[in-house]
C-alpha cells in the first residue's frame, strides 16, 4: 500500500500518439503506488516546457521538441516504445519478432500460401517484426510480398505523396495469387490496405484477409505478452 505520509511522486505521461493501452496500465500503476500523474499532454499534444516532476514515461517518436524536453529534463524516464532508438533511455516494448512469427503461425494454419507484409515505417520496430513474419514463412517454403512503406524516416518514400503510394499498393495487392493475406503493422495501416483491396476491385476477407498487431497486456506491466488479433474475419482457402 502507498505511504500516504509522503509527498505524492509526479511523473509526467509523454504521449502525443493515441495509444489507450499503455495508458490504461500506466494509469493503474499509477493509482496503486500513489503517483500523481500529469496527462495534459495526451489531450493537447503539446510538450510542457518549464514542467518539473519526479519522473517521465513516454512514446517518443521523432518530434524534435519532445525529444529535447526529454533530454533536458534531468529526471528518472522510461520510454514504453523502441522507436527512436537515438535517444539513450531504459525501454519496455514487446517482442516484435515474436509478434510476427505469431502473425505467420495464424496464416500457416488457416493454408494460405500467399503473403504479404504491410509496413509502416523504415524504424526497429517494423524492422523486428518483419523479421519474425517472412522468416517463420520461408521455413514452409513461402515467400511474402512486401507492400509499399506507408512512411518514411529518409529516402525517396519521405516524399512520395499518399495517392501514389495507394496506386503503387493497390498493384501489390491485385499481383497476389488469390486467395491471399496481409500482416500488417498497425490498425490504422491495415484499414489502408483494406481501402487498398477495395479500390482494386479484392473482396476482403474473401479474397485479401487481414491481421493487424493489437496489444492485449500493456507495454508498462507486463512487456512481451502480446499478441495478433484478427481485424477482419479470416476465410480459409
Amino acid at each position: 500500500m502507498p505511504d500516504r505520509g509522503r509527498s505524492r511522486r509526479k511523473v509526467l505521461l509523454a504521449i502525443t500518439i493515441a495509444q489507450q493501452a499503455y495508458s490504461r496500465g500506466i494509469v493503474r500503476f499509477a493509482r496503486e503506488h500513489d503517483w500523481h500523474l500529469v496527462t495534459d499532454m495526451t489531450y493537447t499534444g503539446r510538450v510542457p516546457l518549464g514542467w518539473r516532476g519526479d519522473g517521465i514515461l513516454t512514446v517518443l517518436g521523432y518530434r524534435r521538441e519532445l525529444v529535447d524536453f526529454v533530454r533536458n529534463a534531468h529526471v528518472p524516464t522510461v520510454a514504453i516504445t523502441l522507436v527512436n532508438e537515438t535517444v539513450p533511455l531504459p525501454r519496455v516494448e514487446g517482442d516484435n519478432r515474436r509478434m510476427g512469427q505469431l502473425a505467420a503461425q495464424h496464416f500457416l494454419e488457416r493454408g494460405y500460401r500467399h503473403n504479404a507484409w504491410a509496413p509502416f515505417l523504415n524504424d526497429v520496430m517494423n524492422a523486428e517484426r518483419f523479421e519474425g513474419f517472412p522468416g517463420t514463412l520461408r521455413k514452409h517454403g513461402l515467400a511474402c510480398r512486401v507492400l509499399p512503406l506507408a512512411h518514411s524516416l529518409r529516402g525517396r518514400a519521405r516524399r512520395e505523396n499518399w495517392a501514389g503510394r495507394r496506386r503503387r499498393a493497390v498493384r501489390e495487392l491485385q499481383g497476389l495469387p488469390r486467395p491471399a493475406a496481409a500482416f500488417a503493422y498497425n490498425d490504422c495501416l491495415a484499414a489502408d490496405v483494406i481501402d487498398a483491396c477495395r479500390d482494386g476491385g479484392l473482396r476482403v476477407p474473401e479474397e485479401i484477409a487481414h491481421l493487424h498487431r493489437a496489444f492485449r497486456r500493456t507495454a508498462g506491466t507486463t512487456p512481451r505478452r502480446y499478441r495478433a488479433r484478427e481485424r477482419s474475419a479470416i476465410v480459409s482457402p
